[in-house]
């Protein structure tokens, strides 16, 4: 079906927009999504959010 995306789709997206909305604070959008924040790392290694092309950078990196 047209417009239809997967579940892991879905997720990688709203994991996506969470980052964006707090500046790429991990351990801030983790709690926001209400998951641990090594969690959150999992699931954008495993979901390719943090690659080359999107490089979310988060407040953490930039210490």
């Amino acid at each position: 079906p047209g417009g239809l995306v997967t579940l892991e789709e879905m997720e990688r997206r709203h994991i996506e927009q969470v980052l964006s909305s707090v500046d790429g604070n991990r351990q801030q959008a983790a709690r926001i999504l209400g998951i641990d924040r090594t969690t959150l790392y999992r699931k954008m290694q495993r979901l390719a959010t943090f690659d080359s092309k999107r490089n979310i950078k988060s407040k953490e990196s930039k210490h």
